[in-house]
Order: structure tokens, then sequence, then C-alpha cells
């Protein structure tokens, strides 16, 4: 009797000493799949659903003979991106794109290309649209509820 008794003792302490390994392993594996899916951009904690600026998007009210396009990248060190304008009845040219994103809002700094700054606060984004307010040089809203669509 005090042979089995030992047995089942041993047996014991062995069956949960490798059953804590076991656990820690297939922590550790889900662990290292979530920080490949967080490092491959697929998902991230602090992206809200539908939030990407990534792409082309085009202004969808603007005065006849006017119109603003940009191409923007989210990346790690910020928003970047290239686009074009036109004026009612006043020049046109290329324009550069930075940005920074702070929790789930993007504020974008539109540079013309003859030197002319617009900053945009983007306040909803979906997969689609997103609506902004144009703020002036002290952060006071000018303008509000431009819309945004994707580019066809």
């Amino acid at each position: 009797m005090r042979s089995e008794f030992a047995h089942t003792a041993s047996s014991g302490p062995a069956r949960r000493s490798t059953l804590i390994p076991r656990a820690c392993a297939m922590s550790l594996a889900a662990a290292c799949v979530l920080a490949a899916l967080a490092a491959s951009g697929c998902i991230s904690p602090s992206d809200p659903p539908g939030s990407e600026l990534d792409g082309c998007w085009r202004e969808t009210y603007m005065v006849i003979g006017s119109s603003l396009m940009m191409d923007l990248t989210h990346g790690n060190t910020g928003i970047t991106g290239t686009g074009y304008y036109s004026l009612e009845a006043g020049r046109n040219g290329t324009l550069t794109v930075t940005g920074e994103r702070h929790g789930g809002v993007y504020t974008l700094h539109l540079i013309r290309d003859y030197g002319d700054t617009e900053t945009l606060r983007v306040t909803s984004v979906s997969a689609a649209t997103f609506t902004a307010d144009v703020l002036n040089p002290s952060g006071v809203v000018v303008m509000s509820g431009l819309v945004f669509q994707r580019c066809p």
C-alpha cells in the first residue's frame, strides 16, 4: 500500500509540473501570434476600427472650380502624403501633407507649393469618408464639417 501511495504522490506533482510548462508555452505562442499581428498592422490596440486614413481622399463639397485631393500614408512616424489643389479662379498646384495621431484624433497639415499651410483636425472617420475642421494657427476652428471621400 505504501508503494501505491508513493507512486500516486509522485505522479501528481509530475503531472502538474508538465501542465505548467505546457500552459506557459501556449500563452507564449498566443502572445507571439498577437505580437506578429500587431507588428504587421493587422491589429493595434490604439487603432479604433475604421480609423485608417491610408489611401486617396478628395473633398466632396467645394466651390465650383476648386478641388482638393490627397494620398495619405499612416506609418509609425505619423501621417505623410502628397496631393494637389485648385482654387476657384485662382492658382492650382501640389501640396505636401504631414500629420499625427493622438488617441483617436488625427491632425493633418496641408502645405501648398507656394508655402500656405492649412491645418485639418479629423473629427470622424469611416471606411469611405472622413470629416474635418479647419483650424487657424491658434488651433481655433474657422470652418467645420469638411467631408472627404475615398477616391474612386
